[in-house]
């Protein structure tokens, strides 16, 4: 079950999203191209981007 569950999250790229320019793009020059990437990044690592904030 979890698999499918990884495998659906991957799926799902953040331009599907509906996130702001500046996260979004803050996310792409992180690499993180997918729900998954993004659920698997720590709230601390979030944060210390450049020009993350929400």
């Amino acid at each position: 079950m979890k698999n499918k569950k990884e495998i659906a999250l991957k799926s799902i790229f953040i331009d599907q999203l509906e996130l702001f320019p500046r996260i979004y793009n803050c996310l792409k020059r992180s690499n993180i191209n997918t729900l998954f990437d993004l659920l698997n990044i720590s709230e601390e690592d979030l944060t210390k981007m450049e020009h993350f904030r929400v």
